[in-house]
């Protein structure tokens, strides 16, 4: 008999039976100890235990009604369910059990919390995605601006090696037509007045150089305007002669 209530007392859940009077006929220690928790005094029978988990004390909370799932004082969570159970000459017991289901909480919850940033950092991919074409236009944007302000500069250096070396008609005319449609692309690139503000500024100062080097004022075309050259030399290369 004492090995079978060492058997009893040594399972892993806390469990009792309540005769067909709601008597208690069999209590392991674990329940002992939680129902001692849920109850003064114990509990004798089965409404007493019932209206302990109903109306648990200040030291237990009621996490959930429906599962009856009850956090204790040192942070322990039981679940606790019912069922009839009959022997052999169809006597019936009501056996109530409670499992601990402490780690499996703490890990549902850590699996909510897992969920709740996945969620949020598919959240922030799908913005990401949806920005995504102007993105791509910003980065096409910049890499054109940088590659015709590398024309701009290439068209200066040549213009002015040109011009101390004398070249040809043809070269001349190879340079300057580089020149104007870089200038073109760089002012359709600009979309604001501001923008437009700096795109001025850019032309004025290409002008300013191409004038030193000419010996003439220059002014180059943009705006779809017409150009006015007053250096004899740009004129030659516009008119060919």
């Amino acid at each position: 008999m004492d090995r079978i209530r060492e058997s009893f007392d040594s399972l892993p859940v806390a469990i009792c039976f309540f005769d067909k009077n709601g008597v208690v006929r069999l209590i392991n220690h674990r329940m002992l100890m939680l129902t001692d928790r849920l109850r003064k005094n114990g509990i004798q029978t089965f409404d007493e235990l019932e209206a302990a988990l109903e109306q648990p004390p200040e030291t237990v909370c009621c996490l959930n009604k429906e599962l009856r799932l009850y956090r204790f004082w040192d942070e322990s969570v039981f679940q606790f369910t019912e069922k009839t159970i009959r022997t052999k000459p169809g006597i019936p017991y009501t056996q109530v059990t409670a499992c601990d289901v402490t780690e499996l909480l703490q890990s549902q919850n850590r699996l909510q919390k897992e969920n709740e940033r996945l969620k949020d950092a598919n959240d922030r991919l799908r913005k990401l995605f949806e920005q995504m074409p102007d993105l791509i236009r910003e980065e096409e944007t910049l890499a054109m601006k940088l590659r015709v302000h590398d024309d701009i500069g290439y068209s200066i250096l040549s213009a002015r090696r040109l011009l101390s070396q004398q070249a040809g008609l043809d070269e001349i005319r190879a340079g300057a037509a580089v020149w104007e449609q870089s200038i073109e692309v760089l002012y359709r690139s600009f979309k604001t007045d501001e923008k437009q503000d700096a795109l001025e500024e850019a032309v004025r100062r290409a002008e300013d150089i191409c004038g030193y080097l000419s010996g003439g004022r220059v002014r180059l075309p943009y705006l779809c305007e017409q150009p006015e050259y007053e250096s004899p030399l740009y004129e030659g290369i516009v008119s060919g002669r």
